[in-house]
Formats: structure tokens, sequence, C-alpha cells
């Protein structure tokens, strides 16, 4: 089997890590960003896989301290922390390297038609005021389980080490198109009778209609 390819060189990863995202370059969300958030993410792509292959990671930070990322210096500790809380957490995610800061309109994950179904049938699978939250529990624990997650991941036999991607906390998918639809959510919780406020009258009279 060939060593996989670096991110960010497309050479081979001397530290033979696998990345979730591939080869990223060729991604259309990758494409989508601004010419400078392409140069920028891709240093920092550079930069954490570097910080792979270094078997002593804050002295790779501190070296690394030493020289520009995309024209700009970032101090041991951010990088350790772009390393260790971004890069890793999320499976080695390039998207998680984009900063959010300077570009906050970059092209954000695209939530899978089949997840967000996935993510409603667990929503209405659970009763009471804090359904939502018991539901986003379960939606974690499949993560971390390594569940295959319709839209999302694929099985997983070894686990999923670090939270959720980027785009899956709890506030965003709790709003539109995520969150399920008011009256959806109401059926689903306390019946089809309870929700009838919440349905579309019957028209029993022509008072009004122009034929």
């Amino acid at each position: 089997m060939p060593a996989p390819l670096t991110l960010a060189t497309r050479q081979p990863s001397p530290c033979g890590v696998e990345t979730a995202a591939g080869h990223f370059w060729l991604a259309p969300d990758f494409g989508a960003l601004p010419d400078a958030a392409r140069r920028d993410t891709t240093a920092r792509v550079a930069l954490c896989e570097r910080l792979d292959a270094a078997p002593r990671k804050a002295e790779a930070a501190a070296a690394e301290a030493l020289r520009p990322v995309a024209g700009r210096v970032l101090s041991a500790r951010t990088i350790l922390n772009l390393w260790r809380g971004k890069w890793v957490a999320t499976g080695r995610d390039w998207r998680s390297l984009i900063d959010r800061a300077r570009w906050p309109d970059a092209e954000r994950r695209r939530h899978d038609p089949a997840f967000v179904a996935h993510w409603h049938q667990l929503c209405w699978r659970f009763k009471g005021e804090r359904r939502h939250r018991r539901a986003y529990r379960e939606l974690e624990r499949q993560w971390r389980a390594g569940e295959a997650m319709p839209g999302l991941a694929d099985f997983a036999p070894g686990g999923r080490p670090g939270p959720l991607p980027e785009g899956c906390s709890y506030a965003t998918l709790m709003r539109p198109p995520c969150r399920p639809t008011r009256l959806a959510d109401r059926v689903a919780n306390v019946g089809l009778k309870a929700a009838a406020p919440l349905l579309p009258g019957v028209l029993s009279t022509r008072a009004g209609l122009p034929f």
C-alpha cells in the first residue's frame, strides 16, 4: 500500500498520517476560498504535518515560531493549540485550519441531506423539553463510538478522537435548515392531535374566494 501523501506538498507523509480530507487542493470548497485564504490554509496544513512528524511537539512548535506562516509569525503556544485543538481534534480535517477571524464568510461545511435526516430522526426519538440536547448527546456518542453516520462519516472500528466536525455544533444544528420544523417536532413529541393548532386550516366556506 503506498504511503499517504501530505496535503500541502503532495509528497509521501514522513509520519504516515492519513488525513480526513485527502487531496484537499482538489476539493471544490477549497477552490471556492479566496486566494489569500488558500495560501494561509495550505501553510497551516504544512505546519501541522511537520508537527505530526516531530517526535517532540513542544520543541518543534518553538522552532516553528521562528519562521512565518503565510507571512505571519505565530507563537509556540498558538501553534500547539492549532495542531492539537483543531488539526488533531477534527481527525486532521483541513477545513478546521481556515482562519475564520480573517475569512468569516469562507465556505463552511454543507450538510448532506442524509445527515440532516439522521439528525432529525435522533431529535424525534426523544421526548420532553430537553429532547434536542439528548439527541445531540446521542450524536456525540455515535461519533466517538465510530458508528456509521449517514451523510457524515463511514464506520470507524477504532472510534473517532476529538469532537464532531466543524459545522456540527449544537448551536448550528438547532438553526435552519438543520433544525426540525416546528410542526414535525411537535407531532413527534406530543402527537398529531396535539399539534393540530400548527396545521393549516380547512376552508368551510366560499366566502371571500374569487370564484
